[in-house]
């Protein structure tokens, strides 16, 4: 019986779409499985459906104790499943889910998201801002205590978790940020990121808040570009010594704005010939020429 599950989830694992989310974060688990399952919902054991998370349905409706009647929430009917935040590439993060706190995927708790099943989270509580797609924060969220940042020859009392999200972490603590004429960028949100996972189009500049610190063996870079920000902080001249230091730190041949990148066709009209290679430019093989052959010209 179990074979049978898995030749199923594997031919329908292909077809992603609405029913099984976004190619960029598609979902997780079996679907189709007939029976139960059990999900921790404030100390309670409520019933579910074996295949729970596994494709986009609307999960809650009729199973959630807040899910039953005619004045349900909102969100019992809005879709969700379980994904890899891993492989999960949408705006929006999947969050950590409660309703299995011992079931895991990949050695990583179980995650769901609505977004990718193209529907709007209204259970969730606020989460913190952790930077764009393509550049994310890191660090520690929530974390209790202080941390002394180096500003100068000055230490400076900032909050444990300073950049493991997206906030302006200078309004009102570092020394320029205090009275009536702070500069503009105290009031901008940064955080701290991972210069060789960072796509953003103004590169990360190394940070001495956090003096010989180090993740993953590297300097601590920030970021005001993945919090949606302009750098109104960094000189022109540590923005360009930025761009050499992280094409060594992270091993590449090239300065950072010449890191590969997504292909926009600017110069070559396509539009003609879609029908004949659509598959192939969508994926970046696309023809050298600028102008159709002229053999292709009427």
């Amino acid at each position: 019986i179990l074979r049978g599950v898995l030749v199923k989830h594997s031919s329908l694992s292909l077809e992603v779409g609405d029913k099984f989310g976004s190619e960029t974060c598609p979902c997780i688990g079996f679907d189709g499985i007939e029976g139960k399952t059990v999900a921790s919902i404030d100390g309670e054991k409520v019933k579910y459906p074996a295949d729970l998370g596994g494709s986009c349905e609307a999960w809650d409706k009729g199973s959630h104790p807040e899910c039953n009647g005619n004045k349900s929430p909102d969100w019992c009917g809005q879709k969700w499943c379980y994904v890899d935040p891993r492989n999960c590439k949408m705006p929006v993060l999947p969050k950590m889910s409660s309703y299995q706190p011992k079931a895991t995927y990949r050695n990583l708790p179980l995650h769901y998201s609505y977004s990718t099943c193209d529907a709007k989270d209204t259970w969730t509580k606020a989460v913190p801002e952790v930077g764009m797609t393509a550049c994310r924060c890191i660090g520690f969220d929530n974390s209790p205590g202080t941390t002394m940042a180096k500003i100068g020859d000055k230490k400076i009392e900032y909050p444990a978790e300073i950049g493991g999200q997206c906030e302006a972490w200078d309004a009102d603590r570092h020394p320029e940020c205090k009275g009536d004429k702070a500069p503009d960028w105290c009031a901008k949100k940064w955080c701290f990121v991972d210069p060789c996972s960072c796509d953003a189009e103004v590169p990360p500049k190394s940070s001495g808040y956090l003096g010989d610190s180090t993740f993953q063996g590297k300097q601590v870079y920030y970021s005001y570009a993945a919090c949606g920000e302009k750098d109104s902080f960094s000189s022109k001249d540590k923005i360009e010594a930025s761009k050499e230091e992280i094409a060594k730190i992270c091993k590449t041949d090239s300065p950072y704005e010449q890191r590969p990148r997504k292909i926009q066709d600017i110069d070559y009209d396509h539009s003609g010939f879609k029908k004949d290679w659509h598959k192939e430019w969508r994926h970046g093989d696309v023809p050298q020429w600028k102008t159709p052959p002229p053999s292709l010209i009427k």
